[in-house]
């Protein structure tokens, strides 16, 4: 029996490199290409993490392509951003209102709105989603304005037929639609609308689209650089027999749900973080440590390289983790591993010729 949960990170901008860069990066599993429009570039002059964001002047951005990861549908999902305007009055004067864009594959009037639409009217927080009727759903604008020349965290989530705009962790507003977003064509915008229009002046960190409700009550807004939420397959026969029955994958949630739960999870699978849809406790299988080796011959000639099968078991427990094969260089690694434990490898020799070779005691090196 296999579980496996899709990649749900569809866009990931960290902002970081070198000053004046014009290389946008998208850490989401599925990379996509982000091209720099007028003078948007890195800069070091403002960071929310990593010592650098994204600046846009008000008069430049930057677009990715559209793409099927962009399509949210009726699906659950999470924008988050950070964001840092220098000037209450940047963007196009938009039906009297200053607009500043974040994202949103939108052109005001026209059927090919999509994707969630992200900005500031006159420095209040604003998110929008439409159908593609054109019907403007889940629409929220803060009661309240951010300051300027500050950081800002800015959450806005669907969760099932609820939306939720939050403000540095709080709730900003509350809207209600069962309705499906439309599929855009366009070109997905960072810092303007998909014209280019509406432009975002000031800078902006650690971007994320997850298609998960990540948040669906007050929080802390995040203390450290954002990380991809990527797919995860695993046998779970192969960890072991009996532990298909704590739980399953529901395509219809977000998350996996939690059917029956006889011991703790985390401890039993290797990376990930999960939460069942009802409750608000997490379960995180830790994956921040790696192990690193060689397979090689002992006879002659001595420590010649062999491409070796090898498997890792977790102490004291024994329970198996996962296997590699070693290359050509006698190489391997096990990454996703919880620094906390110890474990033992054993190489294999498919070969017949040796024994196995058995290490214990390893303890992962944090990543």
């Amino acid at each position: 029996m296999a579980l496996y949960t899709p990649a749900s990170t569809v866009l990931l901008l960290h902002g970081d490199g070198a000053n004046a860069s014009t290389t946008f990066t998208d850490s989401s599993y599925n990379a996509k290409i982000v091209t720099a429009v007028g003078s948007a570039q890195i800069s070091t002059a403002q960071s929310k993490f990593g010592g650098a964001s994204m600046y846009f002047d008000g008069a430049s951005y930057a677009t990715t392509p559209a793409h099927a990861d962009f399509a949210l549908g009726a699906g659950y999902f999470t924008e988050e951003v950070w964001v840092y305007p220098t000037n209450a009055a940047a963007g196009t004067n938009f039906y009297g209102t200053f607009y500043q864009n974040i994202t949103g594959q939108n052109q005001i009037g026209t059927a090919a709105n999509a994707t969630v639409n992200l900005a500031l009217a006159n420095m209040r927080p604003t998110a929008t989603i439409f159908t593609a009727a054109n019907t403007n759903v889940g629409a929220i604008t803060a009661a309240s304005t951010i300051a300027v020349n500050a950081w800002s965290h800015l959450a806005y989530v669907r969760s099932g037929s609820a939306f939720t705009l939050f403000v540095n962790g709080a709730v900003a507003g509350t809207a209600t639609s069962a309705e499906a977003c439309n599929t855009s064509t366009r070109v997905m915008p960072i810092g303007a609308d998909s014209t280019g229009n509406c432009k975002f002046q000031g800078y902006i960190d650690d971007l994320r689209i997850t298609k998960q409700a990540l948040y669906t009550a007050a929080f802390t807004p995040p203390t450290a650089p954002l990380e991809p939420f990527n797919p995860v397959q695993i046998n779970i026969q192969l960890f072991d027999p009996g532990i298909y029955k704590l739980c399953k994958y529901d395509p219809s949630q977000p998350k996996p749900v939690i059917q029956e739960v006889t011991q703790d999870l985390q401890d039993r699978l290797p990376y990930g973080l999960w939460t069942t849809p009802a409750a608000a406790a997490p379960f995180e299988f830790k994956g921040r440590g790696q192990i690193t080796g060689t397979t090689k011959e002992a006879a002659l000639p001595s420590n010649a390289p062999l491409s070796r099968l090898v498997r890792l078991h977790r102490e004291p427990d024994g329970m198996f983790v996962k296997a590699t094969w070693s290359d050509a260089a006698g190489n391997y690694t096990f990454n996703g591993l919880r620094p906390d434990c110890k474990y033992t490898i054993t190489s294999y020799d498919y070969t017949g010729q040796y024994r196995a070779v058995i290490a214990d005691n390893i303890t992962p090196t944090p990543l």
